[in-house]
């Protein structure tokens, strides 16, 4: 988390790369690294497309303990691009 939170400002395509790496999902399914974590991250540097990318993708499973942050993904992008909201409802 140190690292990525040290790439966002420098590169934040990197960072998004990065992120997608550290949270593959193990054999149980769970991610690696915590999604909240990692949304907090991109969002303490106010980076909207960033997360909605990195939540689009880990969100994929759409399983259902992960409401919160289907809810979170629809909330960032409603208060900040209303289109991308619509869009990905």
């Amino acid at each position: 988390m140190k690292i990525l939170r040290a790439m966002i400002p420098i590169n934040p395509q990197a960072a998004l790369k990065l992120a997608q790496m550290i949270s593959v999902r193990d054999a149980t399914g769970n991610p690696k690294t915590p999604l909240e974590g990692i949304v907090s991250v991109f969002l303490e540097f106010h980076k909207i497309q960033e997360t909605t990318a990195f939540l689009l993708e880990a969100l994929k499973g759409n399983l259902a303990h992960e409401g919160h942050l289907q809810t979170k993904l629809f909330q960032i992008n409603i208060q900040s691009n209303p289109n991308v909201a619509e869009g990905i409802f």
